[in-house]
C-alpha cells in the first residue's frame, strides 16, 4: 500500500524523545498500529516505521537512522507489515523503552529486505 502527503509540523513530541517523526495529514483507510514501511526520500527507500493512531487526521512516520529536514515536503510511504498495535504508556520511560524495542525489530526486518 502507497501512501504520500505533505510533512508538516506537529507538536514536536517524537524529536524531544530523540525520535523524531514526519507528520502527514491524510485519511486513509488503515488500521491503527505501528507498522514496518519504507519512505522514498529523494529517490531512496529509508526503512521506517510508521504509526496510526495517535494523530487525529493522519499519520507519522519515523525514519531510522536518518535526519535531515522534511517539512513541507511531499512524500511517499510503502506500508509493508504491521509490528503491533498502539499501546497507551502512562510514563515516558516505558514509551521510550518500547521506541527503542520497534526500532530494533525493525533493524531485523529489513536487514534482509534492503
Amino acid at each position: 500500500m502507497m501512501i504520500s502527503g505533505l510533512v508538516k509540523k506537529g507538536k514536536g513530541v517524537g524529536r524531544t524523545l530523540g525520535y523524531p517523526t514526519a507528520n502527514i495529514d491524510c485519511n486513509f483507510d488503515l488500521s491503527d498500529g505501528v507498522f514496518y514501511a519504507l519512505v522514498r526520500v529523494e529517490n531512496v527507500s529509508l526503512p521506517s516505521l510508521l504509526i496510526k493512531g495517535f494523530i487525529q487526521q493522519g499519520m507519522e512516520v519515523h525514519i531510522i537512522d536518518w535526519s535531515g529536514d522534511l517539512y513541507g515536503k511531499d512524500i511517499e510511504i510503502e506500508v509493508l507489515e504491521k509490528l503491533r498495535d498502539i499501546i497507551k504508556f502512562d510514563k515516558v520511560d516505558e514509551l521510550v523503552e518500547q521506541i527503542q524495542g520497534d526500532i530494533m525489530e525493525a533493524r531485523k526486518y529489513f536487514k534482509n529486505k534492503i
